[in-house]
């Protein structure tokens, strides 16, 4: 990688030879020919020669065992040989996020360093160069200049690039907003149908059989993208809360329930002032509003067949929206003056809970107290599914530059990277977020996959279709009543923005042809 036992198994062969019986001088033996353990002068004993060699055809022999092929090996002999005679793949992708934190996307060494998560990217990139005979190269670029910088090089009608892992907002929208993405339907050997592709990604990306972003376990950030409740395990143990474990295993893990567990909880530390150094039941982060909203149900744009439907006038989206807001508006919730304040203040053991990207947990590697990682809570009990909105920032889809030419050889190696990227740096990936809370024990591992599990794109939050983002936002922030007024404001903006995406899927044609 560039950055800018077979186990045998041996058969022992044991040959039964039959024996020859003498003459017996003792009473009671009986020597007739015919007996079967009897052999008569001149006869040969079973597949040998006159010469009483064994002979080379006798009797078949056990083969040996096939030795077992492990799930990222599969994924490579399952796609076929391909031998690109050491061509350079290059992938523009970013290290960090902006620079604040690192989450590994590409093995920045070129051998292993003793990492998990990088040794795990590094084995994978390894394993394809050589299949494949290709060299895979990493062009580092920050996300808020990916955009600009592939748009150049397309521009200039440079076939450079073959993959990019691209945030969603600040690359892969604006990058397809601009017809610069091809279809991944042009790529062959990419079967989004796969487990190492997130099914409710396709399923919501693809309108009028198009498709130009998914993602998975190509990507590391794929894990972090996701909003979840955190919890200090220590303060429900001292405050004999039950635990959201439990709660999530009942499937009663609710909005209610979990108003009710913070409801009184709010404590001053002496100044008769609230402020950040009070003791809260929930510290959500400065992003997480709408990640509520999308828990509970609560839809702005939806697919339906092939169609983009303005849903957020539903009343259900209303009765929501209330309960979001009656749940903020009290004091047992930390009114952030600061983008990280929630994020001291759950690391400093004044909150009970903390919701967040799960990006965010990158911050609380000093925290004293374990933490649990819990779904966003459901509406009511009538709700099926947990859902876990993604961070339009840090959520990371694997987009195709317009110019790219060799669609053969960019679907089968793209294909080959994310497929072995789920039995190899997916599952460390996992392992990495639960260090970092303290506790690799099964039931925290199974609710954080549940939570990557249940991520949801909604087409209205993932476009910001006429600002509506913001409209649901400020209304959860400032608790104001008029949020149909604010609707109607917006009604003729988010129509031409639904009008213009569908525009885009329907007069799709391929770069071929």
């Amino acid at each position: 990688m560039k950055t800018i036992f077979l186990k045998l198994c041996c058969v022992l062969l044991c040959f039964i030879m039959l024996l020859v019986p003498l003459a017996a001088c003792g009473e009671g033996e009986d020597n007739t020919p015919n007996q079967p353990n009897s052999q008569q002068p001149g006869d040969q004993t079973p597949d040998t020669d006159e010469k009483g060699d064994q002979d080379p055809d006798g009797p078949d022999q056990p083969e040996p065992d096939e030795p077992e092929i492990s799930p990222d090996q599969a994924v490579l002999e399952n796609l076929g040989k391909a031998d690109y005679g050491s061509v350079d793949f290059v992938i523009v992708a970013s290290s960090s996020y902006e620079n604040r934190f690192v989450i590994d996307q590409f093995a920045s060494d070129d051998s292993y360093n003793g990492n998990a998560v990088h040794d795990e990217l590094f084995k994978r990139d390894s394993m394809i160069e050589e299949y494949f005979n290709i060299n895979l190269v990493y062009d580092d670029v920050l996300d808020s200049v990916m955009a600009t910088y592939v748009s150049g090089s397309i521009s200039a009608g440079d076939d450079d690039y073959s993959l990019l892992l691209a945030s969603l907002a600040k690359t892969a929208q604006p990058l397809f907003n601009n017809g610069l993405l091809r279809n991944i339907y042009d790529f062959e050997d990419i079967d989004l149908s796969q487990p190492w592709w997130n099914k409710k990604s396709v399923d919501n990306f693809e309108l009028n059989g198009n498709i130009f972003m998914a993602t998975g376990a190509i990507t590391n950030r794929y894990v972090y993208a996701p909003y979840a409740m955190l919890f200090n395990t220590r303060l429900i143990d001292d405050l004999s809360l039950e635990n959201p474990y439990d709660l999530v295993d009942r499937d009663e893990w609710t909005m209610e329930t979990f108003a009710m567990m913070i409801e009184g909880t709010y404590q001053d530390d002496g100044n008769d002032e609230i402020g950040l150094e009070d003791f809260y039941g929930l510290a959500p982060a400065s992003d997480s509003e709408t990640a509520y909203y999308f828990a509970c149900g609560g839809q702005m744009v939806a697919k339906q067949g092939d169609e983009l439907l303005p849903l957020y006038e539903e009343e259900k989206n209303y009765d929501i929206l209330r309960q979001i807001i009656d749940m903020y508006l009290t004091e047992d919730v930390l009114k952030f003056k600061s983008t990280y304040d929630s994020n001291v203040t759950f690391n400093d053991g004044r909150a009970i809970f903390h919701s967040t990207a799960l990006c965010d947990i990158t911050m609380l590697s000093e925290m004293a107290d374990k933490y649990g990682i819990v779904p966003m809570p459901k509406y009511d009990l009538n709700q099926t599914d947990y859902i876990s909105n993604a961070n339009r920032s840090i959520s990371t889809m694997a987009v195709f530059p317009i110019s790219i030419r060799d669609t053969k050889m960019v679907g089968m190696i793209t294909e080959a990277l994310a497929g072995v990227s789920q039995y190899t740096s997916l599952d460390k990936q996992y392992d990495t977020v639960l260090l970092l809370r303290q506790a690799l024990d099964e039931q925290s591992k199974r609710n954080l996959q549940l939570v990557v599990e249940s991520v949801s794109y909604d087409w209205g939050y993932v476009f910001d279709i006429g600002k509506v983002k913001s409209v649901i936002a400020d209304a959860i922030l400032k608790g104001e009543a008029g949020v149909a007024d604010q609707y109607a404001t917006i009604q003729d903006a988010v129509l031409g923005n639904i009008e213009a995406l569908m525009d885009k899927f329907q007069n799709y044609i391929s770069a071929e042809e």
